[in-house]
């Protein structure tokens, strides 16, 4: 599961139709990808009742995407964003169609799910990045922003719907039927990335082409050397491998913790996106600039702390009311960490460097859940999730702990 990342809406600046009919098929097609994932979690669980296998199915999508992402950036800058991006989403739309036939015909295995998860991971891995970059290409520079807050809105919209869908159509009428609304949400896409105008990039001047591992280590080392990138980026960090692999573990959940089924894995996942949206509203009303004369230390504090409260009634406690409650809470306190995150990583970053940070970001936005779902998964495989849970919260607090005395060893923290 993901959270989308929001931030203040740029008064008076227009948007075309291109983009509101792009970021209309966005929204249609995360809500297909939100629906999926439930599918494929709740299909394994059913399957095998084991977490070990659960956390193997969250592996299988993420860690393609973490790898291929480095050599997909180059091939996006090398050919048109729009072709790369219109061939991910007709590869990703053949692999539901593929679990839509198997789980009708009654031979979806553990096997062809993994299969099915490693194939759309390595589509994602150039889906992600080229589909911000075709966005860039269908509005003017001073409406970037916005259209940046545009499709953060319509990302947690469909974070919100995706699960409930997912768990009306499993009940009724099986698995078959979310892989086929997945299919069916990718063809809107599909025909914008046809037949939507781009405007045409300025030319730009040539630069000195440097190695892909040279220019990697040049930003970890910018990342290193700037603790106003640093310690927010390791707060990032920190939520990515315990909270956020906890949240991948809601099938495992919703099942031995709670007694339910996937109704009950449905609304756990929609209350996640329930708080992200309130926690993205409420920053979009007041204004990132509210929160950035806040200390780095308190922001840490309030959102790694916040978050390690939430993870002890979402999936410690047993008992749904609260679990829900900390679903909600998890879910503004991940939303505050990726906005603030964020903001301080086009604020601080030198324009030179601030691509590579951004990878650096998505590195660890792909590659943190799936090293939490593997530690805490195979833990709640040798005990069970509600230990497992508790101990994430144990560790994201001493993280906290941590990392705000990182914080405080260098006056650029507080920049």
């Amino acid at each position: 599961m993901t959270l989308a990342i929001t931030a203040p809406l740029p008064p008076h600046v227009p948007l075309g139709w291109p983009l509101w009919t792009f970021s209309t098929a966005t929204t249609i097609s995360l809500t297909g990808g939100f629906i999926q994932e439930i599918a494929v979690g709740w299909s394994v669980w059913a399957a095998t009742h084991s977490t070990a296998w659960l956390a193997a199915a969250v592996l299988a999508d993420l860690l393609p995407t973490l790898i291929v992402s480095v050599p997909a950036g180059a091939l996006i800058d090398r050919f048109r964003p729009a072709t790369i991006f219109w061939l991910s989403q007709v590869a990703s739309c053949l692999q539901a169609l593929v679990l839509c036939a198997l789980a009708a015909l009654g031979e979806l295995t553990v096997g062809g799910l993994l299969a099915c998860a490693v194939f759309l991971g390595t589509c994602n891995a150039f889906t992600l990045p080229a589909r911000l970059a075709y966005m860039t290409a269908l509005t003017p520079r001073e409406g970037f922003s916005r259209a940046v807050v545009l499709y953060s809105l319509g990302g947690n919209a469909a974070f919100f719907a995706g699960p409930l869908i997912a768990g009306v159509l499993i009940s009724a009428f099986g698995a078959s039927a979310a892989f086929a609304a997945n299919a069916l949400a990718y063809l809107p896409m599909i025909a914008v990335a046809m037949a939507l105008p781009a405007i045409a990039a300025k030319p730009t001047a040539p630069r000195l082409r440097q190695g892909v591992l040279q220019q990697m280590r040049g930003g970890f080392v910018h990342a290193a050397q700037n603790r106003a990138i640093l310690v927010p980026l390791l707060s990032f960090a920190a939520l990515a491998c315990t909270a956020r692999g906890v949240i991948e573990l809601a099938p495992s959940i919703a099942a031995t913790a709670l007694g339910g089924g996937v109704g009950t894995l449905s609304l756990l996942s929609s209350a996640v996106a329930l708080g992200a949206m309130l926690a993205g509203l409420w920053m979009s009303r007041w204004g990132i600039s509210r929160w950035g004369g806040w200390r780095e230390r308190v922001t840490t504090i309030t959102t790694l702390a916040g978050s390690a409260a939430a993870l002890l009634a979402y999936g410690a406690s047993g008992e749904i009311a609260l679990a829900l409650a900390g679903a909600v809470l998890l879910g503004i306190m991940l939303a505050i960490n990726n906005i603030c995150v964020s903001s301080a990583i086009q604020l601080n970053a030198e324009p030179r460097y601030r691509g590579r940070i951004n990878s650096l970001y998505n590195m660890i936005f792909k590659g943190g859940p799936a090293l939490g779902v593997a530690l805490f998964g195979g833990l709640a495989q040798l005990t069970d999730v509600r230990l497992s849970s508790a101990m994430a919260a144990i560790v994201l607090v001493l993280l906290m702990l941590w990392i705000t005395r990182q914080g405080s060893a260098s006056p650029a923290a507080s920049r």
